[in-house]
């Protein structure tokens, strides 16, 4: 639902929405929904976002890739050349630690699912382990889970190679 707050000749304000279609400015009005939390952590400044940080582990031919922080659009580059790296190592497997993430965005997706595509070509697969529950329901409605094995824990990836 939306109402007028200020005269069309006042200047817009952070959280007003221009209505184009009448010049007045108009402030939107969201009620509690699962999707506001990441509208909020969206409208964030990039400065207050927790930036991405890559961790890679070598373990008994395998690779531990720890992600803290949000994956979205500004730590994409880090991501891109955290996963080419685990890429040129050319493991059977990666094992991903969201333990410590806190928002996956869609090109961050696609990024795993490059990952994983290109770590089949050499037989390879990617394991995801402590994933938060709302990044596991973000792949869900992505149909993205087929692409990965989910593990509860590091240690139970670790105890599987």
């Amino acid at each position: 639902m939306t109402t007028p707050t200020t005269p069309a000749n006042s200047a817009p304000k952070k959280g007003d929405v221009l209505d184009l279609r009448n010049d007045s400015t108009m402030t939107t009005i969201l009620e509690a929904s699962p999707l506001a939390a990441v509208d909020a952590r969206a409208a964030r400044p990039p400065q207050e976002r927790a930036a991405l940080a890559v961790t890679i582990s070598d373990f008994d031919g395998a690779v531990l890739v720890r992600l803290d922080g949000e994956a979205g659009h500004v730590g994409l580059d880090k991501l891109a050349f955290a996963f080419t790296r685990v890429l040129a190592r050319r493991v059977r497997l990666a094992v991903l630690d969201f333990s410590h993430l806190t928002f996956l965005s869609s090109l961050a997706m696609g990024q795993l699912v490059r990952l994983s595509r290109d770590l089949g070509r050499w037989n390879g697969r990617v394991q995801i382990a402590s994933c938060p529950p709302e990044i596991r329901q973000a792949l869900e409605v992505a149909r993205l889970t087929e692409f990965f094995g989910f593990l509860a824990s590091v240690e139970e990836a670790v105890a599987a190679v």
